[in-house]
């Protein structure tokens, strides 16, 4: 059974209302100029997945509790201060393109709660910070592109992974086990982390911070030039952490 609140429009414009469905389910716009607009809560049941393929133009997020896979293959945004939830309760969560907030917008939040991994394929917030981007629950979290957010709230995960440069005003690593970080981080404010969960963290870039407090139980490792102007401390279980220049 299906019930949707579904509007097509003239230029592959697609509108999402209020939405529930129990199969797996695809909806797409592929055509250049192609958009959707979720305004409602969509619902998939039954380990069903929920799959966007739009045109690379965007998607407008909403709400989505999906049993299986939730897969946007496209570009995406959080709409002028809203807070999204995307729950995957069995699978993963994908987003293939860019991820941003609003163009002169204000504290947009996308929060991200999966069984399974969390991968972000493109950039985020290249067009349009995002206010807060905030991992409630995964099993690995990768990153492909570059990130700029203000606020970077990692509950949980296996693995947490970014391959571009980082720029936020805070990073919280409060659930993860192991961190690495392929390029450069600049923060206004600081890098956290909180309870014991974290094992290693590797920052392979060049780290600005004002304040810089990680405790790992086994390595932290930094590749580059780490300047905290205010206060760094860091503290491991098994072995003394390496600082090349402070």
């Amino acid at each position: 059974p299906i019930n949707v609140d579904l509007w097509l429009e003239e230029g592959n414009l697609i509108d999402l209302g209020n939405a529930s469905f129990t199969d797996v389910t695809l909806l797409q716009t592929p055509v250049l100029g192609g958009h959707v607009n979720q305004t409602g809560v969509v619902q998939v049941t039954d380990g069903a997945s929920f799959t966007i393929l739009g045109s690379g133009h965007t998607t407008e997020l909403n709400n989505q509790i999906v049993a299986g896979n939730i897969d946007i293959i496209d570009s995406a945004v959080v709409r002028d201060g809203e807070t999204v939830t995307l729950t995957s309760q069995a699978g993963s969560i994908n987003i293939n393109f860019d991820l941003d907030g609003t163009a002169g917008g204000a504290d947009e939040t996308l929060i991200l709660d999966a069984a399974n991994d969390v991968v972000i394929k493109g950039a985020i917030g290249s067009v349009a910070q995002l206010s807060t981007l905030h991992i409630t629950g995964a099993t690995n979290i990768r990153f492909e592109g570059s990130v700029n957010v203000k606020h970077l709230i990692l509950d949980e995960g296996a693995t947490f992974t970014v391959d571009g440069t980082l720029s936020a005003e805070d990073v919280q690593l409060n659930g993860v086990s192991s961190a690495t970080f392929h390029s450069g981080v600049t923060l206004s404010t600081s890098l956290t982390t909180t309870g014991s969960t974290l094992v290693n963290a590797v920052f392979e870039g060049q780290v600005i911070a004002p304040s810089i407090s990680i405790t790992a139980q086994q390595l932290v490792d930094f590749y580059q030039l780490v300047d905290a102007t205010n206060a760094i401390a860091v503290t491991t279980g098994n072995r003394s952490p390496y600082l090349p220049d402070t």
